[in-house]
């Protein structure tokens, strides 16, 4: 019986030190700057006296604080149970955390908390997952702003095909696009149902509009003028003909001629500019005729098929068949002379 009272006195002899010192642990709070880090401790240095606490599998990450941050650190025996970055500035990102005493924001480099007191805004319109901007004071909120995402800025150029007092549509290539108006959109009396525009929306309401002309249809050519009257002309290219209406305003055409090589454009149908070019000039020697029609012939020689294009201007070829052997000269492409051999 003796025995048994000993061990249990020994017992309770060995647990006193353990239980006193549960009772003694504290939780020390530190607020200073980060002066080293590594996989065992951290060093924060407050005045002229630096702390270094333990870490433990139990302890918080540091996540991407860097030394030399600003940092409010907790340490339970010596060992560190929470870390923070304090913000002395600004920063941008999406609240974490939120509550009476502090706020969290998730930023690019780290998480970052700022105390509330008295004096910090309030927070009554702002949640866990909005995206703000934050300026903190010695690691106290001192301003907040919500980030709005950037503006939806739509600008279409096409046919106004609908206009009220609400809004508007236009007809593009691509689609028909509609914007809302409102108290800030500019006035419509000046524009009506037809007439081309070019307009912006933000965020689905018109904020500028302006009357402008369809885009210029201009085209060029380089060829040969097989037509050419008061009312057009036309020049045949490597891509086809191309015809140009010729009007009061119109170029000159006295020095052309059908069988004139030249370079022309038309701008929305109208001839606007014409030059010449140099004459390219083809003579067949001696060759077969392998074809001929109103509109052109074909002449097989040792060089290979050549066709010509035929225009009032060309010789009549009265007289000649397919089969025979000939001489002929093409100027730009067209037939200009012809002989038998």
């Amino acid at each position: 019986m003796r025995h048994v009272l000993l061990l249990a006195l020994a017992a309770l002899v060995l647990a006193a030190p353990a239980a006193a010192d549960a009772k003694t642990a504290k939780l020390t709070t530190y607020t200073g700057t980060l002066v080293a880090r590594s996989t065992s401790s951290v060093t924060v240095k407050r005045s002229e006296r630096s702390v270094t606490c333990s870490r433990e599998v139990s302890s918080p990450r540091l996540g991407g604080v860097q030394v030399g941050r600003r940092v409010k650190i907790s340490c339970t025996s010596g060992v560190l149970v929470t870390f923070k970055a304090v913000l002395s500035g600004a920063a941008a990102g999406t609240i974490s955390a939120l509550s009476d005493g502090s706020i969290t924001l998730h930023t690019d480099g780290s998480d970052v908390t700022c105390a509330r007191n008295d004096g910090s805004p309030r927070l009554g319109d702002y949640h866990v997952g909005d995206k703000v901007k934050i300026t903190c004071t010695e690691g106290v909120l001192t301003a907040i702003a919500k980030l709005d995402a950037p503006p939806d800025v739509r600008t279409e150029f096409g046919t106004l095909t609908v206009l009220s007092d609400s809004s508007l549509t236009i007809h593009t290539q691509a689609r028909d696009l509609t914007c809302t108006l409102n108290d800030h959109s500019p006035r419509l009396g000046e524009f009506h149902v037809g007439d081309k525009v070019k307009i912006a929306c933000t965020n689905g309401v018109l904020t500028a509009i302006a009357r402008v002309e369809a885009p210029a249809d201009v085209r060029t050519g380089l060829g040969t003028i097989t037509a050419l009257s008061d009312s057009s002309l036309t020049v045949h290219t490597d891509g086809g003909d191309l015809t140009c209406r010729r009007g009061d305003g119109s170029l000159s055409l006295g020095d052309y001629h059908v069988g004139d090589r030249v370079k022309v454009s038309c701008t929305n149908g109208v001839l606007t500019t014409i030059a010449k070019v140099d004459a390219v000039t083809t003579t067949i020697t001696s060759g077969v005729l392998t074809a001929l029609s109103l509109t052109s012939l074909t002449v097989l020689s040792d060089g290979g098929e050549r066709t010509c294009s035929r225009t009032n201007g060309s010789p009549s070829l009265d007289g000649y068949l397919v089969g025979q052997h000939v001489k002929a000269t093409c100027v730009n492409g067209v037939l200009t002379e012809i002989e038998h051999l």
